[in-house]
């Protein structure tokens, strides 16, 4: 009979690292896992909390944009910026830039030749 005893508290010695590791593992699963999956889901949270912001802000700006094309004055003067409309009885001006010397263009329209040019203009100064 202590025999039989003998063998139970070895075997179940043997058993208990076995348990030890089991119950360690079960622990990584219960605890570590779910912790991942919270932290990972805490960052997203943030993001898309910065997002929203983002979107909110945005929001905003078009609410403001669409109460200023309500007004008769942002209307009016869009028309005149992008469309060159004018109330009837006035006229409408485009102002051109004035114009840019080019360097080199002078060359564009052939070679001189300032001594040809000069016995031209001689020839018909003389009578």
């Amino acid at each position: 009979m202590i025999d039989g005893t003998r063998r139970r508290r070895r075997r179940s010695r043997a058993l208990l690292p076995l348990l030890a590791s089991a119950v360690a593992i079960a622990a990584l699963f219960v605890g570590v896992f779910p912790t991942r999956a919270v932290l990972t889901q805490r960052q997203q949270l943030g993001a898309a909390e910065q997002n929203l912001a983002a979107l909110d802000a945005e929001n905003a700006a078009l609410e403001a944009r669409i109460e200023a094309l309500g007004t008769e004055a942002e209307i009016e003067r869009l028309a005149r910026l992008q469309y060159n409309l004018v109330f009837p009885g006035e006229e409408a001006y485009a102002l051109l830039p004035a114009p840019v010397a080019v360097p080199g263009a002078e060359d564009a329209a052939g070679p001189r030749w300032p001594l040809a040019e000069r016995v031209a203009a001689a020839a018909q100064a003389t009578p």
